[in-house]
């Protein structure tokens, strides 16, 4: 799934033809670097969902990169609020396609977009109120 060229633009800030980047590793599609943050919602089983801060790193209409305190594994699903100027945020659901060691307590995750998901559309056990969390950048 990519994200429809007006949200991107609005999340990276730039249009999709104007972003820089460099596609000498002829990836599927343009990559932005990226520094703010974000808010991710693990799902772990019989346990409630864990709400924490990620850090972005690099956004495409196809995925994302963020640092984040755990390892996510590989095809975990995962929800992310991309931050947006008007400071409303969209939700993304994504699924984690690599994860990598960046130093003992930090790890670079790499993800696709499968969806971009409504707040109403979230359902229990995340309950709505916990989805308004103001970001810090």
């Amino acid at each position: 799934m990519q994200l429809p060229a007006n949200l991107f633009e609005e999340i990276a800030g730039c249009s999709v033809a104007h972003c820089s980047s460099d596609n000498r590793d002829r990836r599927r599609s343009q990559r932005f670097q990226l520094s703010a943050g974000a808010l991710l919602v693990r799902f772990r089983h019989g346990q409630s969902p864990l709400i924490v801060q990620a850090s972005l790193r690099e956004l495409s209409r196809n995925g994302v990169s963020i640092v984040h305190s755990e390892r996510l594994w590989l095809d975990e699903d995962f929800l992310l609020r991309l931050p947006t100027p008007s400071g409303s945020g969209v939700w993304v659901h994504c699924r984690t396609t690599r994860w990598q060691p960046l130093s003992p307590t930090s790890h670079i995750i790499g993800a696709e977009f499968t969806a971009v998901v409504e707040p109403s559309d979230i359902v229990d056990p995340v309950q709505p109120a916990m989805l308004e969390v103001e970001l810090v950048a």
